[in-house]
């Protein structure tokens, strides 16, 4: 595998006091953009070909992807007309580029350290359409659980606020483009639609990463303030 889909069309509400000027994926860390990390660790697991899903203060992310392409890595955007949701996006990215095959799928306020090769082989392995990459976390007060059986999601349980273990959404997915080939343009979740309905019908496979692998996100002002003082 070596395509890429990340998810930047996103409006930042929750960031927006803390970065106001440019979209989640510009935000400055450790004096270079976000998303600059996401590229060095994509770079670093076979990926050479990203495609930005972009809507909001889209000019910046075109802009980044028109003086970032380097040789070892192609770089290119996608517009939404219309802000599509992390469902909607992918399946314009998907038919807009006429993908086949499969792709990597990370949300653009997220950043991962695991390593791909064996996400790859457990999906290989089962044949699923879909995996969805998990991490067991200590604290799920702000993302809500996941509940998994026998390798599949069974269910999804909101954020309650309550400080606990449990095994989150990484924001990150490995999908066969043809799943999202004929569908239909228009707004929808992947997190609230579509996912539900496939672990309702025992389809949506979860790769549980261990804890040292765990992602780090700047969603939130607080997340954002965490990461720029760990790095």
């Amino acid at each position: 595998m070596d395509r890429a889909i990340i998810l930047a069309g996103g409006f930042g509400t929750r960031l927006q006091p803390a970065v106001s000027d440019r979209p989640k994926a510009l935000a400055e860390v450790s004096g270079k953009p976000f998303i600059e990390h996401q590229l060095e660790w994509l770079i670093s697991q076979g990926i050479t070909n990203v495609t930005l899903a972009v809507h909001h203060m889209a000019e910046q992310l075109q802009d980044y992807a028109d003086r970032c392409s380097k040789s070892n890595i192609i770089i290119d955007v996608v517009y939404e007309n219309e802000p599509l949701g992390t469902g909607g996006a992918v399946t314009n990215v998907i038919q807009q580029k006429s993908f086949k095959g499969n792709v990597l799928v990370i949300n653009g306020d997220t950043l991962f350290r695991f390593s791909l090769k064996p996400v790859i082989k457990y999906w290989n392995d089962r044949k699923s359409s879909i995996i969805l990459i998990a991490s067991k976390l200590q604290d799920v007060s702000r993302f809500g659980k996941i509940i998994i059986e026998d390798s599949y999601v069974r269910s999804f349980e909101q954020a309650t606020g309550r400080h606990q273990p449990g095994i989150v959404n990484s924001g990150a997915y490995l999908i066969d483009c043809s799943v999202f080939s004929n569908k239909r343009i228009e707004p929808f979740s992947l997190e609230h639609d579509l996912f539900p309905e496939l672990a309702k019908n025992r389809q949506l496979l979860a790769y549980v990463l261990d804890d040292s692998e765990s992602f780090f996100d700047i969603g939130t002002p607080e997340s954002y303030n965490e990461i720029r003082s760990s790095n």
